[in-house]
Formats: structure tokens, C-alpha cells, sequence
């Protein structure tokens, strides 16, 4: 008996080592008849083309598919089984004669240990074999994934190359084909020059044969002049053309030499033109003549012949500025509907009301349902001046509206652009805030005058239908009115001195003051009506979850976004502020979308690529001195001309730019509306009258050849009289303020100035101050 136990253990153990041996080759038999099966619903699953390429699995779902794994495993089916046979075992040895209790205990003992054993082991074994099949279907799926991204890639990548030489090859052609018109037209005129010099020979030594002979060939001339002006000039409606009498072309002649600078050059070549144009009937009777008369060297006007032709009057290429005839019925009927303009009582753009914040006090007016429709009608019939054709420019360091002008894309995708303003990223200045607007004139305690939108401007309106006259007195009397090229692109190097002159005076400057003052009352009037009720602060959550956060955050520039925040918590609660903050927001976003260059990107091919150029080269010539910059802002001015003469008022182009406008402005002012006393259409179609009236001073602003500036004071800046105007407080005088050291906490409007820089010597006017908000 005292063997026994060794035996027994010695049996105990060969029967667990050959149990374990079992155990692994049945488990192995097991997987790979799970493998063939896997195997043949891999191969039916890549038949229907089901293949699940997920990323790999989270931790929690790993874990359950580990669990799912290990239970119906068959390793530990055999393990149970063989747990099984050892407990049977347990029971036949305690039965079993001979065997003592204590030998018994100790044999049943190991067999228990041995079965506790070869479960944990087995178990580990299962869990680990789980885990590996779940990391080799993550790594083969993720080679799958790898590999379709890698062909997908370059699928791409080659349909962009074919694409890419598609279009060179396109471009190559039309380059070939601009080069041979070029050159025909090179022919042309290498062929017009050789016969008019053949003819002039003629005509100097007498051999011009008979007048029906040389009336043939000044027709045959004038033929070929008139077709290759009408390759050069191509779609362009020129004065010249239009208007071929002697006599006018002397008179405009005249009107641009009184508006050029004196200068020897212009006036020599003008005193030039001046008598080619006085003698061109005595030219034409000149050229008609018979072989038999008899010429002297100076024939019957005492002049040499050979110096008539030299003098012809050239076609120009531009248009000369439009003279009011008298007699005309159409100067006529304009001087009859001419409105009288009267000038701001302090001067112009520089106005105060007789109180400092009686500006902003009558925010809570009742709606003026009976002005409004008239006064957005007029706005978008009047703004007309005598630069008709020309247009002004903002000045190169105009900032953009935060991220939202990455727009801008050259595509006419209105659609796609209505996120700019409200889905982009944080609106960062990249200089010192600025932007546009202001008006401070009518000291009548309501600020901005409520009267129908007059016609009193600098700028002009493309897009109107009344006859309202150009606002001609504004200027120098004895300067005509200029008119402008009649194409959208001019060319990049043109000069200064081939434009007319704008003549910048008070008067002029009040006007600009007065239509940017009727564009603020449309603004209240919509603020007015739909955003005017100060919000609970159990209400701003929805402000901060909102995209127009970042944009009321940029507004207290330079401050953080947390003190911003605590700036906001206090405006929002007051009726006042709470409509300043929405008013300044509006006029963020018109200044910075819409009165600039790139908002007139869409309307055609040419000009948007005109204006992407154009864009490109006022940023490169940012800071530097007007000389420089004044050229870019006439061929702006022609840019545009070209748009609105391409573009019928209230056209496609028009149409749905000021719907873009409205749109994207009520989209991201949607949190601040009262949504108790308005409704979505509504406050549309009040913001549509605030973005035709915007679109409307966009077409005068940026076709006045003038540069603009707009800023905005920043928050904290010492309160300044010479350039502030306080909506809060009213009980203290403006001197007062600054001599107290007030400082700004809210600014609505800004510092609008504007200088004319095409004369010789610069011309700088004021228009509107900042309206603020001050604490102490």
C-alpha cells in the first residue's frame, strides 16, 4: 500500500498528458473544419460582394466578441468533457477496495488540481486563440481598406491628369487661334498702311485720277477702318462711333483737355487733335480733286498737303464724357426732375444730432409699415451721379470677414455660398477692425431721416428704372460729367491720365453721407421689428451652441473670447444694446461680403476672372502709395461697368445675388430674432429691402474711382469726439466724455472716410463717425 499513491499519481498524470494531448488534436480538427467553413462563406460572401470593411472594432464590442468566441469553442466542450471523466474518476477511487481514506484524499486531490489546471489553461489558450482571430480579421480588413483607398487614389489621380492635359491642350489651341487673328490682323494693317501710303503719293503728285475713282477708295478705306475697329473694339459701344459729327468730336475733344493736368504733352497733342477735328470737312472737300487743277506747294488753304492726313482725328478707343446739348429734350426733362439737394446743417459727413445719443434712441419706435415700402422702392431707383460710368474702389487693406472669404470661389454657386458668412471658422481680422458706414446729420433727435431714399449721391445706380436725374451739381460746375469704358476688362496697364478726373467736393461728400445714413434706417427698421426685445440670460445657451458666436466674439476685438463673453451676457439683457449688437453684426457682414470687389464674381467667365486678377493685385500693392494704386482702381471701375451693362436691372444676376444676401443674413441672425412678435418670412423679406439697398450702394460705392475706408474703433479705446458719436450716455456732452477718459464697450457703426487720389493733389473727406456705446 505504500506504492499506491505513486502509482496512482503516476497514472493520474499519464492519463491528464494523454486527456491534454486529445484535447489539442481534437481542438485542432475543430479549427480547421471551422477554417473550411469560414473559408466557404468567405468565398459565397465575396460572390455577392458583401465585404465589410468597418475599422477595427472598440473595446467593448471586442470584448463581447471574444465572449461569443469562447463559449462556442470546442476546445472547451472537450474540457468539460474531460473534467467530466476525472470527476467520475474521483468517484471510482473512493469506492475502489484496498485504497485507504488518506490515499484516496490525496489521489483525489491531484486529479482535482489537475482539473483545475487543465481548465485555466485551456481556458487562456481559447481566449488567446479568440483574440488572434479578431486581430486577423481587423489587419485584413484594414488591408482591404488600404487597398481601395490606394486604387481609388489613383483612379483619381489619373482621371485629374487626363483632365489636366484635355485642357492644356485646349488652351494651346486658342492660344494658336488668338495668334493667328493677331497675325491677320498684323496683315491687315500692314496692307492698310501700304495703300494709304500708295494713295497719299497719288494725291502729292497730282495723279489721283478721277473723283469717282478716289471717292472708291476713301470708301474702300473707311470700310476696312470700320471692320478692324470692330475687331479691336470688340462688344464696345464707342462715343466716337456714336457720334460723328465734326463738331461733337471737337467739343468732347475740349472737355477732356479742360479736365486733364496741364501738362505740355496732353496739351500739344490735344491742341493737335482740336484742329484735326475743326478741319475735317475741309479735309474730306480737300480729297476730292480733278488731275487737271493745279496745285501749289501749299495748295488753296496755304498749308503743305502732306500735313492734313497726319491730322486726321483718330477713333479713340475710350469714351469721351457725354456733354447735356442744348436744345436736347432729353438734358431738358432731366433739369425739370433735378430734386433740389440740401446740405447737412454742420457740414457734411460730420453732423452730430442736437443730442449725443439721440441716434440710437428711438429704437423703440413703433413699425413704420408706411415708409417702408416707398423707401425701399426709391433706394433701388435712385443713387444715380454724375460718375454714370466710372466706379470707386475700397482700399487694398480691406480685410476680409474672417474665414468666410476663402469665397468665394470664382463660381456663381450662390447656393454653396450662403455658408460663408454664418458656417466658416473664427472671424479674425487680420489688421485692426474696419469696416464701412455712417451718417450723422439731422439734428431732430432721430438721427437717419425716414423719408423716401433720395437720389443724392457720388456713385451710380446701374440698376434703376425711374428717370431720376444724375446728381450733376455736386461736382465742379464747369466739369462734365465723365463716362466710362464700355467693356468689363481694360487693359492691366492702363494710365491714370486716359480716365476723367473726379472732382470731390462737400457737397459730394454729404450725399455719400446721406445715402449710407438711409441705408442705417433700413437696417432699424428691421431690427426694429424682428431682433429688437432684449434676450433672458436663460436664452443665451442658444446664442453660444449657435455659429453667429464667433461672430458677436469678433466684434469685441481685441478682447478675448471670455471676456467678450462676459461683455455679451450684459448686451444681450438690454434692449438698446441688444439692437446695436445686431446692427453692427449686419453691417459686419455687408461691408465685408458684399461692398467688395469679389461679391461680383458669377456674372459672367470674363469678369469673374477680371476680378480674381484684380483681387490678386490690390493685395500685392496693399500699403503702398496711391499712384500705384489708383490704376487698379480704374480698371475696377470698368470691371463692374461692363457687369452692369451686361446684366439687365432685376435680372437673373441681380435677382439672386440680393436673395444670396438676404439669405445668408437670416440664416445667421436667426438666434437673435424675436421669435414671439415675427416670423421667418417676414424678417426675409425685410432683410431682402436691406440687401437690395446694400447691393445698390455696392454698384455706386465700387464704380466711384474713390477709396474708401472703414473702421471700426476697437473696445476699450479712449472715447474720442473727433471720430465717435455716444449712443450711451445722453446726459453727458461729448467733450465731456473725452476729457473723463470714457472709454468704448460697444461699437455700432464705423469711422467712414473717403479720399479721392486721381487728381494731382489727394483729396480726404470724413463721411460718418462711429456711433459707440461707452463705459467709464
Amino acid at each position: 500500500m505504500a506504492g499506491m499513491p505513486a502509482s496512482g499519481i503516476s497514472d493520474a498524470t499519464g492519463f491528464t498528458h494523454n486527456l491534454t494531448q486529445a484535447m489539442l488534436a481534437e481542438h485542432e480538427h475543430g479549427k480547421r473544419q471551422e477554417n473550411d467553413n469560414e473559408s466557404e462563406k468567405e468565398t459565397y460572401s465575396s460572390a455577392v460582394c458583401s465585404v465589410d470593411f468597418h475599422a477595427p472594432l472598440s473595446q467593448e464590442a471586442r470584448n463581447e466578441k471574444v465572449k461569443q468566441i469562447c463559449k462556442k469553442h470546442p476546445a472547451l466542450v472537450q474540457t468539460r468533457r474531460a473534467q467530466g471523466l476525472l470527476s467520475d474518476l474521483q468517484t471510482t477511487i473512493r469506492r475502489m477496495p484496498g485504497v485507504s481514506a488518506v490515499e484516496g484524499k490525496q489521489i483525489i486531490d491531484h486529479l482535482r488540481e489537475v482539473s483545475q489546471i487543465t481548465s485555466q489553461e485551456t481556458s487562456k489558450l481559447v481566449d488567446a486563440i479568440a483574440h488572434l482571430t479578431i486581430d486577423s480579421d481587423d489587419t485584413d480588413r484594414s488591408i482591404a481598406r488600404m487597398s481601395l483607398d490606394h486604387n481609388l487614389v489613383k483612379a483619381t489621380s489619373e482621371d485629374t491628369i487626363q483632365k489636366l492635359k484635355q485642357e492644356l491642350a485646349s488652351e494651346r489651341d486658342k492660344r494658336t487661334a488668338a495668334e493667328n487673328v493677331a497675325r491677320e490682323v498684323s496683315q491687315d494693317m500692314e496692307t492698310l498702311k501700304g495703300e494709304f501710303e500708295e494713295f497719299r503719293v497719288r494725291v502729292e503728285n497730282g495723279l489721283g485720277g478721277s473723283p469717282d475713282t478716289q471717292n472708291a477708295i476713301v470708301k474702300h478705306l473707311e470700310g476696312i477702318i470700320c471692320h478692324l475697329e470692330g475687331q479691336v473694339n470688340n462688344r464696345r459701344s464707342l462715343w466716337v462711333m456714336k457720334h460723328d459729327d465734326p463738331r461733337h468730336i471737337s467739343k468732347a475733344i475740349g472737355t477732356m483737355a479742360d479736365s486733364l493736368p496741364k501738362k505740355p504733352a496732353f496739351e500739344r497733342s490735344l491742341s493737335s487733335l482740336r484742329l484735326a477735328g475743326a478741319e475735317m470737312n475741309g479735309m474730306a472737300q480737300k480729297l476730292t480733286f480733278s488731275p487737271s487743277d493745279e496745285r501749289s506747294p501749299q495748295g488753296d488753304l496755304g498749308r503743305p498737303l502732306q500735313s492734313d492726313f497726319p491730322q486726321l482725328p483718330p477713333r479713340f478707343p475710350v469714351g469721351f464724357p457725354s456733354q447735356s446739348r442744348e436744345g436736347d429734350p432729353g438734358s431738358s426733362q432731366m433739369a425739370m426732375h433735378r430734386a433740389p439737394f440740401t446740405p447737412a446743417s454742420s457740414g457734411p459727413g460730420r453732423n452730430p444730432p442736437s443730442r449725443p445719443g439721440s441716434r440710437f434712441q428711438t429704437w423703440d419706435h413703433g413699425p413704420h409699415t408706411d415708409t417702408q415700402h416707398s423707401r425701399s422702392g426709391a433706394m433701388a431707383q435712385s443713387m444715380t451721379s454724375p460718375c454714370h460710368n466710372r466706379n470707386m474702389a475700397l482700399t487694398p487693406s480691406r480685410r476680409g470677414f474672417g474665414a468666410y472669404r476663402g469665397v468665394p470661389t470664382p463660381q456663381p454657386d450662390f447656393q454653396g455660398a450662403q455658408q460663408q458668412f454664418q458656417l466658416a471658422g473664427p472671424f479674425v481680422p487680420q489688421h485692426r477692425p474696419k469696416t464701412s458706414l455712417g451718417n450723422h446729420s439731422h439734428a431732430n433727435g432721430h438721427g437717419l431721416a425716414r423719408g423716401d431714399y433720395s437720389s443724392q449721391t457720388v456713385g451710380r445706380n446701374r440698376y434703376s428704372n425711374t428717370n431720376t436725374p444724375r446728381l450733376q451739381d455736386l461736382f465742379d460746375p464747369s466739369t462734365p460729367p465723365p463716362a466710362g469704358p464700355s467693356s468689363a476688362l481694360i487693359p492691366r496697364n492702363a494710365s491714370v491720365c486716359s480716365m476723367p478726373l473726379v472732382h470731390l467736393t462737400e457737397r459730394s461728400v454729404s450725399a455719400w453721407a446721406t445715402q449710407i445714413g438711409e441705408f442705417y434706417s433700413v437696417i432699424r427698421d428691421f431690427v426694429e421689428n424682428h431682433a429688437g426685445e432684449a434676450m433672458p440670460r436663460s436664452e443665451h445657451e442658444k446664442i453660444w451652441r449657435s455659429n453667429i458666436w464667433m461672430v458677436l466674439v469678433r466684434t469685441y476685438m481685441p478682447l478675448s473670447e471670455a471676456e467678450a463673453a462676459s461683455y455679451l451676457a450684459v448686451h444681450l439683457t438690454r434692449t438698446q444694446d441688444k439692437r446695436c449688437l445686431v446692427t453692427r453684426v449686419i453691417i459686419d457682414y455687408v461691408v465685408n461680403l458684399v461692398w467688395i470687389p469679389g461679391a461680383w464674381k458669377g456674372a459672367d467667365r470674363e469678369s469673374t476672372r477680371a476680378l480674381i486678377d484684380l483681387e490678386h493685385d490690390l493685395a500685392q500693392v496693399a500699403g503702398l502709395t496711391a499712384a500705384i494704386r489708383q490704376p487698379l482702381l480704374d480698371r475696377q471701375s470698368a470691371i463692374l461697368d461692363g457687369i452692369m451693362q451686361t446684366n439687365e436691372p432685376r435680372g437673373p444676376f441681380y435677382t439672386a445675388r440680393t436673395a444670396h444676401i438676404a439669405t445668408s443674413l437670416l440664416e445667421s441672425l436667426q438666434p437673435l430674432l424675436d421669435t414671439n412678435r415675427t416670423t421667418p418670412s417676414a424678417a426675409y423679406q425685410a432683410l431682402h429691402r436691406v440687401a437690395v439697398c446694400a447691393w445698390d450702394l455696392s454698384s455706386k460705392i465700387l464704380t466711384s474711382r474713390l477709396t474708401f475706408d472703414f473702421r471700426f474703433p476697437e473696445i476699450g479705446s479712449r472715447f474720442s469726439c473727433q471720430s465717435m458719436l455716444p449712443i450711451w450716455p445722453t446726459d453727458i456732452g461729448a467733450m465731456e466724455l473725452q476729457a473723463k477718459h470714457w472709454r468704448v464697450a460697444l461699437v455700432t457703426t464705423p469711422v467712414v472716410t473717403c479720399r479721392n487720389d486721381t487728381g494731382s493733389n489727394i483729396s480726404a473727406h470724413s463721411v460718418s463717425l462711429a456711433d459707440v456705446i461707452c463705459m467709464q
